[in-house]
């Protein structure tokens, strides 16, 4: 932002009427955190979102001319968050100028985006800005930091990149964040707009937090059925919002909260609303089987996810019969060997169809604050609107067919 007067405090830059949001230059820095303009009398400011590639103890360095300061949320991507880490008071050409350039070791992780701005005051002659880190316990040497660690905002929109392999790929939060991570340093972002066609963008992750809740009706008609309701920071479509009432069936392990019982209590976190209970939900997967199971009864009890053939896997997976039951366990062979766990798939033949099923060595489910749960299902259907079609229908009812044929 340029100015007219000689002064570089930054109470000049900070206190003009254009900032923050009327800059008289923007630039995207494509290749490190350094810039320079080339003029006098101007403030500057760099702001980004950086992502580290390793978890460890980060230094950080500032430099420029004139004077400059660097400010980071070690917490977050909110600008209320931000601390003064790093300053010079003076023209500084190198990061050892004066001790108050070097910021403390701050502990950051790995795939997290955190948000930082640095500033310079320039009034004569050379100038520039320049932000460096280094991290010793995790092998980066010091340098200036490269754009590819880096989400930048430019007037006053964060730009978002995506790393899908093919168009409406949908992938979970944990691969999300490994891909980002493999491409630079990238991390999920609270992102304002997506860097590809209009088309393509669709719905993605991001790093805003999200509780999950249900609402449970105590309708005559629909009793113990539930609503999904996603608690987000930011906004969320229609359909699992808080004014939800898209209600569905489930299978409950036992009593469900409802009115007659108050819910179960406030201390179980539920409360009682105009449908019937609100309550907080988390989920939970556990291993079935540690052992060849007694019976092809027991299995269809107990087993409810569908798994595909283990031949598919190649010399995956290692297969032992029960002479006895005829229940055929494949057992993923790793580093412990070919035992029951997660990854164990049986094969039993249903008597009165002679169909074959193929079911996973694992429970998933749905458990409520007050203490009750039940079967999270496979689930196919989009809760988007725009991304409901009959592929989604057949894929659900294929999924049915299979499990309860």
């Amino acid at each position: 932002m340029d100015y007219s007067t000689s002064g570089v405090a930054f109470s000049v830059l900070k206190n003009d009427a254009r900032f923050p949001d009327f800059p008289d230059k923007t630039v995207v820095l494509d290749n490190t955190l350094e810039a320079f303009r080339d003029a006098d009398k101007y403030g500057g400011r760099m702001r980004t979102y950086i992502t580290v590639p390793k978890s460890g103890n980060y230094r950080f360095w500032v430099r420029g001319d004139d004077i400059t300061e660097l400010w980071l949320n070690t917490n977050g991507t909110e600008a209320e968050g931000l601390a003064l880490i790093a300053y010079a008071n003076r023209w500084t050409s190198g990061f050892d100028t004066t001790d108050s350039q070097e910021s403390a070791f701050i502990e950051l992780v790995a795939g997290e985006s955190y948000y930082m701005e640095a500033f310079v005051m320039e009034g004569g002659g050379g100038d520039g800005l320049a932000v460096g880190w280094d991290c010793p316990d995790c092998g980066i040497p010091r340098e200036v930091i490269p754009a590819s660690f880096t989400r930048q905002k430019v007037g006053g929109e964060a730009i978002a990149k995506m790393f899908n392999i093919f168009d409406d790929e949908r992938v979970t939060y944990a691969t999300a964040s490994e891909r980002c991570v493999a491409q630079g340093g990238h991390g999920q972002c609270d992102y304002d707009v997506i860097e590809a066609p209009y088309l393509k963008t669709g719905f993605h992750w991001t790093n805003n937090t999200c509780d999950t809740f249900i609402k449970v009706t105590s309708d005559e008609a629909t009793p113990g059925w539930i609503a999904l309701v996603h608690d987000a920071s930011s906004d969320v479509i229609q359909h699992v919002d808080e004014t939800s009432i898209n209600f569905f069936p489930v299978i409950w392990d036992d009593e469900y909260p409802n009115v007659d019982n108050m819910c179960s209590g406030t201390a179980s976190g539920c409360e009682v609303i105009e449908e019937g209970c609100y309550c907080p939900v988390t989920v939970s997967e556990s291993v079935v089987y540690d052992s060849m199971p007694a019976s092809v009864e027991h299995i269809f009890s107990t087993l409810f996810i569908g798994a595909i053939d283990p031949s598919s896997f190649g010399s995956l997976y290692q297969s032992e019969e029960d002479s006895t039951t005829g229940i055929i366990v494949h057992k993923k062979v790793g580093e412990m060997g070919a035992v029951f766990d997660e990854h164990t798939i049986f094969e039993v033949v249903e008597v009165r169809t002679g169909r074959t099923f193929f079911l996973w060595n694992i429970v998933n489910t749905v458990n409520t604050g007050s203490g009750h749960s039940f079967r999270n299902a496979p689930h196919f259907m989009s809760m988007i609107p725009s991304e409901t079609d009959t592929r989604d229908a057949q894929y659900e009812t294929g999924k049915s067919n299979h499990l309860c044929g």
